[in-house]
């Protein structure tokens, strides 16, 4: 665990000297007009609460436990849990719609400003709910089969791409200048709650996949 958890640092500190240079493909997209057009979060309007396993590895090193992640009515917030199978807490993040977020609490081993930008911004990104629509162009692809891509200016650039307007996102990819890139692939259950998330990294073998707990 804790060699596990030096591994992850040493990771993310490396990473932020290197340039992402990895580009999203574009050119087979065409600049749209966003008044026919609407941002459409990974968890919808109707989404309450859901319980999945987490497994985070770095090489032929792994972590896991589960990860709730809930819809808080008060505030209407996301609070997101990870911990351990016999319940040690690792991280308690809870995102607002504005996109801001505070950390609740911080496993002391995982306890590092690297860690945790990594972590909030990974799930910065399938949490995010009210983009600034200021910030954010759309694109139709030429195959229909592609559907819409959104490309956000914020903090770097961040795409999202569904397979058709008003659809959750299938994939998201972040790129920015000295910071590690990210992609994730996401799958849906019929209730279009995400039942397979997976983050992958650019340069490393560093991978974080969440799986839904259906029983």
């Amino acid at each position: 665990m804790k060699k596990f958890l030096r591994l992850l640092l040493i990771c993310s500190s490396g990473l932020l000297f290197i340039v992402s240079c990895s580009p999203v493909p574009t050119k087979e997209y065409s600049k749209q007009t966003k008044k026919d057009r609407q941002f459409t979060p990974v968890f919808n309007d109707t989404f309450q609460k859901a319980l999945y396993e987490v497994e985070i590895s770095y090489g032929s090193k792994n972590i896991s436990g589960v990860a709730i992640i809930k819809k808080m009515e008060e505030n209407q917030t996301f609070r997101t849990v990870f911990m351990s199978e016999t319940g040690l807490k690792y991280f308690d993040f809870e995102y607002f719609q504005n996109d801001s977020m505070v950390v609740h609490y911080m496993m002391d081993a995982m306890n590092r400003k690297k860690i945790i930008r990594a972590l909030t911004t990974d799930l910065g990104l399938i949490l995010k709910r009210n983009p600034d629509q200021k910030l954010l162009t759309y694109f139709l692809s030429e195959n229909p089969s592609d559907g819409l891509m959104i490309k956000e200016k914020q903090k770097g650039r961040n795409y999202f791409f569904s397979e058709d307007h008003g659809n959750q996102p299938s994939k998201i990819c972040h790129r920015a200048s000295f910071s590690p890139s990210t992609n994730i692939e996401i799958n849906y259950n019929p209730e279009r709650i995400p039942s397979k998330i997976v983050f992958m990294h650019g340069i490393i073998i560093f991978k974080m996949e969440l799986k839904l707990i259906t029983e």
